[in-house]
């Protein structure tokens, strides 16, 4: 497993945490579950970010673990040029395991797989169905927690402890980075 850190989004600049704290708070996960290898990518596209991943490491296998919302934004032709040549190389190596969110049921995950925005790659896209508190769970609710004072259940430990050290999310401390 490995958790993977995009200095780049299509929809959005970051936000929340500065750059630095994010990898901060990604190596203090990895000190909590030495399991989980820490990767970083500076792009904003999944297929992007694959590409990346494969010519860094070429005898390494990658399927995206994504919710609802990304799987989408996979879909989406206005981030592509040629959405269809861009999703066919990589979807050669790679799978989506694709969870559903809040909610968004796995039915609805399913029935998007077979719109025609993605049949034609639904075979390489895995649906899985979460549990309903999972499902509901996302690093904005964890982060509002954090600033109301009640969200540190949602985080690791060590995460937990690098965010109260750093003093972040606290009374709208926000860092911004575009």
């Amino acid at each position: 497993a490995a958790a993977l850190l995009s200095t780049r989004n299509v929809d959005k600049g970051i936000y929340g945490a500065s750059l630095a704290d994010r990898v901060g708070m990604l190596v203090s996960l990895n000190q909590d579950r030495p399991d989980i290898a820490i990767l970083a990518a500076n792009a904003a596209r999944i297929p992007d970010q694959a590409q990346a991943l494969r010519a860094a490491h070429p005898d390494a296998a990658f399927d995206f673990v994504v919710g609802y919302d990304t799987l989408i934004r996979v879909f989406d032709p206005r981030y592509y040029d040629d959405m269809a040549r861009d999703l066919a190389g990589f979807f050669e190596h790679h799978r989506l395991i694709a969870m559903n969110r809040g909610a968004v049921t796995v039915d609805e995950v399913r029935r998007f797989l077979a719109s025609e925005a993605a049949a034609a790659f639904a075979s390489r896209i895995v649906a899985c169905e979460l549990e309903e508190e999972p499902s509901r769970l996302s690093s904005s609710l964890a982060r509002e927690g954090v600033a109301r004072g009640d969200g540190s259940l949602l985080i690791p430990g060590a995460v937990r402890d690098y965010i109260e050290r750093r003093g972040l999310y606290r009374d709208g401390a926000v860092a911004t980075e575009r």
